[in-house]
């Protein structure tokens, strides 16, 4: 934020590298806004970026401002914005040889898709993401696991979650650690052979952490799994105190797919 800051407005004249050092740290503002749920700033932001990196006709700036506006759309459930982001961002990334964003926004596009319901076109980009070689990304691990959760494979689900986990910590990456733990409870929660201990010890360890950083999308979704988990042990008052914690934090940051999800189990809940 303090460099964006410094940095002003974009102005005719600057030196060739001042639209580059704004794209990309506007962008990764976007991203920090909207790891904390603070989607209009992150959008704010992102726009901005967008169009300056579209006005400079760079592609490896112009992929970074896409991602800046994707990944946002994404954590905030907007699947249609961001697999239009995605789509064009890979396509450019393709076209450029840009090795280092393929696992990306290969594996971003494919979550994209999973949520969407579109596994036939998720699964292949979420296994070209987590074979490649190059790239740090470590969600991806993480995505193909949701979607092998989604088709029954539970076994390769939780291998690749716990990667996901192992490599988040060894990188010390708290966020990524975060979304790693709460994957791990929905796994537990929802495997064919329920564990709902463990399932509430991951989400306890993810809440945790989730708290301690601020991130509000994921804190309302480890409640809304909370929720879930109560309901299906007969556990009514704890649910319901989940879900409306979910529901508000859902409904104040306009997380629109997963608001109706908690909305729905409690109206279940009678």
């Amino acid at each position: 934020g303090r460099t964006v800051e410094a940095l002003g407005e974009e102005r005719a004249g600057e030196p060739p590298g001042y639209a580059p050092l704004l794209i990309h740290s506007t962008s990764w503002l976007a991203l920090c806004l909207a790891e904390l749920g603070e989607f209009t700033q992150a959008f704010r932001h992102a726009e901005r970026a967008v169009r300056i990196a579209e006005s400079t006709d760079r592609s490896f700036d112009i992929v970074t401002a896409y991602f800046g506006m994707g990944y946002p759309a994404l954590l905030r459930g907007d699947l249609p914005r961001a697999i239009r982001m995605f789509e064009r961002s890979l396509a450019l990334v393709e076209a450029g040889g840009f090795r280092t964003w393929e696992g990306t926004f290969t594996s971003s596009l494919g979550h994209a898709y999973s949520l969407s319901g579109r596994l036939d076109e998720a699964l292949p980009l979420l296994e070209r993401a987590v074979a490649l070689k190059v790239g740090y990304y470590r969600f991806r691990w993480g995505y193909l696991a949701e979607a092998y959760a989604r088709l029954g494979r539970a076994d390769q689900a939780g291998e690749l979650a716990e990667r996901f986990l192992a490599r988040a910590q060894e990188s010390k990456a708290r966020a990524q650690e975060a979304w790693a733990l709460r994957l791990l409870g929905q796994l537990a929660a929802t495997a064919p052979t329920p564990d709902p201990d463990r399932a509430a010890e991951y989400y306890r360890q993810a809440l945790a952490l989730a708290e301690e950083l601020g991130m509000r999308p994921l804190a309302a979704r480890i409640h809304l799994g909370l929720g879930r988990l109560h309901g299906t042990s007969g556990r009514r008052s704890e649910a319901e105190r989940a879900l409306q914690q979910a529901a508000a934090l859902l409904r104040e940051m306009d997380m629109r797919p997963w608001l109706e999800e908690a909305e729905t189990a409690l109206r279940a809940l009678g």
